[in-house]
């Protein structure tokens, strides 16, 4: 008898992907606001990524979206946008 884990390790999971994407991008937003940003406040479609946070916090993370592209970037994220 397999255990489901080396069942599910050769499978792709559909939204693990997504879902990995979405943390890596709260946590870089979080750490250059310094404010909490949460994986459920992004979204990404189309090489996009959308912030659902409040405008203050927006307004700062638009100042800085080349650096923040850049840490994306070195984590393996290719973002073409940031709203």
């Amino acid at each position: 008898m397999r255990a489901i884990g080396d069942i599910l390790k050769d499978k792709k999971i559909p939204g693990t992907e997504l879902s990995e994407m979405r943390r890596v991008a709260a946590g870089a937003a979080s750490a250059f606001l310094k404010h909490t940003v949460l994986p459920k406040q992004v979204s990404f479609k189309n090489g996009t990524l959308f912030f659902s946070i409040p405008s203050v916090l927006k307004a700062e993370l638009m100042l800085r979206q080349e650096d923040m592209k850049k840490v994306l970037a070195d984590a393996g994220l290719s973002v073409k946008a940031i709203r």
